[in-house]
């Protein structure tokens, strides 16, 4: 490769001495020796953010002619420190032929051998430019490309076949045209049975009103008192890298709904993040794919400084992930009945503020906002969370349910009343 760069003195040369992770289902020694993926050209330049971008680039001479080439490109990273820190940009020819590469996410590990392949054409001067950059979506300090080997195939045209006789060539043109139109008139046929029978069965079969495969959420809402979009949506390698591959000792609770872990996303935010169980049963998928929707149908169209906002959502790779503020000071059943030796114990005006805080979040939902009113149906000292400061914030809308801009007086007495028993246990620190 030393022979077709052409980036002068600009990047450098790396080299793993380690051993590399051969993925299942990736890259294999037969691929390309252990050499070309332990030795790679970089840009070099993290850390150093006083220097401009600039892409390394080769160039391979190939004939100029209508001949096609396959060009295979191989990665390994072994100049990360840890996952998901490189990305960046693949240009063949000057167009972008891979947007924001991301190596860590193929392997979910480091020094992981892969490669991907291009049929590309060679351009008018006979030559066919490689370059790789930096992505939009890499952080100043860390912007890095790298490029381990590259090989090209051409790929033979058509063998050429001397012509026949002209007689037999009329012939044959006849009697193909004829075999290809029965031909396909039988399939044009055949395609119309086949769509007409799947239309009778359809209106035969009665439609089910739940799923078992439901279509990924696609939301854009507007928070209450501002007319921004939010755009709710967080990638799956974001949610990974904040919470360092769902760490054991990332994990903070749990519930009926999965395991909540504490993450750091990109910009700093620290955030709660609530991972739905694995559970296949056909149950146990409906209820979490219900607690799931409702939370996001809820909380992205209401905002209370009593009700813990939702930051962001994900339902890649069959995941179902909620991201929430993070509330440092964790449920109140802990405050309440947990060790004093780990959180300190709670003065009376601390409980009496957290009960009307609650309290003004659950009058919120009956009275303030515009979907009508929405019931809680599941207030506990559990889904009540404290903050730095001890204000209160109801959480956990799995249960919701929203019930129009009217409600019948028992229902309103009936969560008054768990209200009010609710109230007195916080306030005398009795379960």
């Amino acid at each position: 490769m030393k022979g077709y760069y052409v980036g002068g003195g600009r990047g450098r040369e790396a080299r793993f001495l380690g051993r590399l992770n051969w993925a299942e289902g990736g890259a294999t020694p037969d691929t390309a020796p252990e050499t070309v993926y332990g030795t790679c050209r970089e840009m070099g330049i993290r850390g150093n953010t006083s220097l401009d971008r600039f892409n390394l680039t080769w160039i391979l001479p190939v004939p100029n002619s209508d001949h096609g080439y396959i060009l295979r490109l191989h990665f390994c990273d072994i100049v990360s420190k840890a996952l998901y820190e490189l990305y960046f940009d693949v240009y063949i020819n000057g167009y972008s032929a891979y947007k924001d590469l991301d190596l860590s996410s193929q392997s979910f590990a480091l020094a992981s051998p892969y490669y991907i392949d291009f049929t590309v054409n060679s351009n008018p001067s006979g030559s066919i430019h490689i370059s790789v950059g930096p992505s939009q979506r890499s952080l100043p300090w860390k912007s890095n490309a790298i490029l381990n080997g590259l090989e090209i195939m051409k790929i033979n045209g058509v063998a050429k076949f001397s012509e026949p006789d002209r007689k037999d060539n009329h012939v044959g043109i006849l009697i193909g045209s004829i075999l290809g139109c029965f031909v396909f008139l039988c399939l044009f046929l055949g395609f119309v049975l086949i769509v007409l029978r799947r239309r009778r069965k359809e209106k035969q079969k009665p439609v089910s009103s739940e799923s078992r495969v439901w279509s990924p959420l696609e939301l854009t809402v507007t928070s209450h008192g501002s007319t921004r979009n939010l755009s709710l949506k967080i990638p799956i390698s974001d949610i990974l890298m904040a919470t360092n591959n769902f760490d054991d000792n990332s994990q903070i609770g749990s519930g009926g709904f999965g395991k909540v872990y504490k993450g750091m996303l990109r910009d700093g935010t620290p955030v709660a993040v609530k991972r739905c169980n694995n559970d296949n049963s056909s149950k146990g998928y409906r209820q979490g794919l219900t607690e799931f929707k409702s939370e996001i149908l809820i909380l992205t169209k209401i905002r209370h400084r009593h009700l813990v906002s939702l930051i962001g959502y994900c339902d890649e790779r069959s995941e179902m992930i909620l991201v929430y503020e993070f509330m440092k000071n964790g449920p109140l059943r802990d405050n309440l009945y947990g060790s004093t030796k780990i959180k300190p114990h709670l003065s009376w005006k601390q409980r009496l503020e957290i009960c009307i805080g609650s309290a003004r979040g659950l009058h919120y939902l009956h009275t303030g906002t515009d979907q009508g009113i929405i019931i809680h149906r599941d207030v506990k000292s559990t889904n009540i969370l404290l903050d730095e400061n001890y204000t209160a914030k109801v959480a956990d809308f799995g249960l919701s349910k929203s019930a129009g801009p009217h409600i019948e007086q028992t229902h309103c007495f009936s969560k008054c009343f768990v209200q009010g028993l609710s109230l007195i246990g916080r306030c005398l620190g009795r379960r």
